[in-house]
């Protein structure tokens, strides 16, 4: 909770979300399958993109699949975790820099993908997946649902790597 307002003194450290935050600090220590529903404009999200941070400053060797409804809104929060990582101090390789996919030194990094997107090649030791839907319209469809659900099972779940971990994020 102190690692937020240190990395960004604009915010503070969300204590309405303690729970949340002691299970992800367990990882990967310990497998964990979270499934979280917090309403909107509660700091979920950034929540998250700082634990993506500070994940990456104790192991920086370990790789971060993020996903969200859309690519491109995927690729502007994982330049946001990016951002709060070099503010932490992880090393990243000048060679392996861009929107979609960064890496530190030591090999780790975040890959950012939409929902239903491209996953191919492709370990994960922790797969984040904020937001699956984007709207009212895509939450009632059985048909999108399905689809996430498969796209899930599918691709993103296969790329696990053995003791990763997945947190599902949603808006209620």
């Amino acid at each position: 909770l102190d690692f937020i307002p240190r990395i960004s003194p604009h915010y503070s450290a969300p204590l309405h979300l303690q729970p949340l935050v002691e299970r992800l600090e367990r990882i990967p220590a310990e497998e964990m399958r979270l499934i979280v529903s917090v309403p909107p404009r509660h700091s979920k999200s950034e929540t998250l993109l700082h634990f993506m941070a500070h994940y990456l400053a104790r192991h920086p060797e370990k790789r971060i699949a993020y996903a969200s409804y859309a690519q491109t809104f995927s690729e502007t929060q994982a330049i946001k975790a990016h951002r709060y990582a070099k503010a932490a101090g992880v090393n990243e390789n000048p060679a392996m820099r861009n929107r979609k996919d960064w890496q530190t030194v030591e090999g780790g990094g975040i890959f950012a993908t939409g929902v239903g997107g491209e996953f191919t090649g492709r370990g994960a030791d922790l797969l984040i997946i904020d937001d699956p839907v984007s709207n009212r319209e895509q939450a009632d469809s059985p048909t999108y649902r399905d689809k996430t659900w498969a796209w899930y099972e599918d691709v993103a779940e296969t790329r696990l790597e053995p003791g990763a971990s997945v947190v599902v994020l949603m808006t209620r």
